[in-house]
C-alpha cells in the first residue's frame, strides 16, 4: 500500500529525474510521444518499487536502468516488427524483474572488453578520469576521450 510518505518519494524522483529520462528516450528513440510514454512506465514500476528504492542506494541509477532496459525493448519491437504487449501485461512483467545487477548484463555483446571495462570503471564503480587513467598510464584528458569513444561505441551498437 502506498503512504504519503511513499508518494512525496516518488513525486520527488518524478520531478528531479523525469525531464533527464525523457531526454534520454527520445535522444535513443527519436519518437517523443514513445519516449514520453516509456518515461511514464518507468515511474509506474518505481510506484511498484517503492519500497526497493527507498532503501537502494542510488535510485537514479535504478531509473535509468529501468528505462534502458524498456529502450532495449522499444527498439528489438520495432527492429523485428513485432507488436507491443498491452502496456499492462509489460508493466506486470517488468514489475516482476529487477533491474540488471551489473552493466555487462545491459552492454552490447560486440562491443571490446577494453570499451566495457573502462564504463564498468566510470559508471559501476564511480572511478574518476584521474583514476581511470592511473589505471591505464593516462592522462585525465586522455581517460575521458577513451570514455567518451568507449561510449560512443556501445551507443553505435546498441541502434544496430
Amino acid at each position: 500500500m502506498m503512504t504519503d510518505e511513499h508518494s512525496r518519494f516518488i513525486a520527488a524522483l518524478f520531478y528531479d529525474y523525469a525531464p533527464k529520462l525523457s531526454r534520454k528516450a527520445y535522444r535513443l528513440l527519436y519518437d517523443e510521444e514513445k519516449a514520453r510514454e516509456l518515461v511514464q512506465d518507468v515511474f509506474i514500476l518505481a510506484s511498484d518499487k517503492v519500497e526497493l528504492l527507498l532503501e537502494h542506494p542510488n535510485p537514479y541509477g535504478w531509473l535509468i536502468k529501468t528505462l534502458d532496459y524498456m529502450i532495449m525493448r522499444e527498439r528489438q519491437r520495432l527492429a523485428t516488427g513485432a507488436y507491443p504487449a498491452p502496456a499492462s501485461s509489460l508493466a506486470e512483467t517488468l514489475a516482476n524483474q529487477e533491474p540488471p545487477d551489473s552493466l555487462d548484463e545491459i552492454l552490447p555483446l560486440a562491443l571490446a572488453e577494453e570499451d566495457k571495462q573502462i564504463l564498468r570503471w566510470r559508471f559501476e564503480e564511480r572511478m574518476s578520469y584521474a583514476e581511470i587513467g592511473a589505471k591505464l598510464n593516462l592522462s585525465p584528458a586522455a581517460a575521458g576521450m577513451r570514455l567518451a569513444r568507449a561510449k560512443e561505441r556501445c551507443r553505435e551498437l546498441l541502434k544496430k
